[in-house]
């Protein structure tokens, strides 16, 4: 139950962190690019 509350915790923060990363690239890459970048950054998350 701990850990399940310390995982949430870190996916709120991840989730922040990944939105302000977003903001920032969208002025760089197309749109396609930043969905396919998001998809490895979520998979990497997971694992």
């Amino acid at each position: 139950m701990v850990a399940n509350k310390s995982r949430q915790t870190w996916q709120i923060y991840a989730n922040a962190w990944n939105k302000k990363k977003i903001s920032k690239e969208e002025r760089l890459q197309e749109k396609g690019k930043k969905i396919q970048k998001n998809k490895i950054f979520l998979f990497v998350l997971k694992n």
